[in-house]
Parts: C-alpha cells; structure tokens; sequence
C-alpha cells in the first residue's frame, strides 16, 4: 500500500489525504483544488509541494492540472469522467495527448 499523502491545511482542518484516494489535483491561481474519493479541498499551496508526493498513476495534463488515471471511467468529446461523478474538460491537444497516455497506461495495467 502506498503511504504517500497530501497534507492539506485550511483555516478549519489539517488532514492527510492518502493520494490513493486522490482523483485529481488542480490549480485556481494561488490555490489547489484537490479532489478526493470523498471530499474536495481547496487551499492555498503551490503545486510544486504537492509534485513529488503524486505516483507514476497521475498523468500532468497540462501545467496546472494531474489527474490519477487509477480513477479514470470515460475519456469522450474532450472531457474526462471519474468514478466518483467528477469530470474535467480539456483543450483539443491537451485532450488527446492525455487519451493516448490514458489508453497506454490502461493496455499496461489491465
């Protein structure tokens, strides 16, 4: 099991978020969007703290933006949907080289 997690600090919590459970990482100008299996955080942090902590399973769709392809349920017209009902929408190119990466990750670990 991996013990990685996010730690996530907002004026009423302090939790660590196992990245497991972590759907997708975003940035919102100085903040992060984490979602999670459960629960969305937001919360000031830069992106490179949180960098490190993510495993191969996470995929930089774009400078702002990783998701775990672990969560991944449907890539269709530009959009990603998770099993937990979230969905991102993504640029043309981005949208496609992130399909591609998507289909071989998922041949390499069915």
């Amino acid at each position: 099991m991996d013990d990685k997690h996010i730690l996530v600090k907002t004026g009423a919590i302090v939790e660590k978020v196992p990245t497991e459970e972590v759907v997708a990482v975003q940035r919102d100008g100085r903040k992060l969007h984490i979602v999670s299996d459960n629960k969305d955080y937001v919360y000031y942090q830069k992106m490179d703290n949180v960098e490190p902590k993510l495993s191969d399973n996470f995929y930089r769709c774009h400078g702002g933006c990783y998701i775990n392809l672990d969560k991944v349920r449907l890539m269709e017209e530009q959009e990603i949907f998770f099993y937990n009902g979230y969905s991102i929408y993504l640029g043309r190119t981005n949208f496609i080289k992130a399909k591609q990466y998507f289909y071989k990750y998922a041949m390499e670990n069915d």
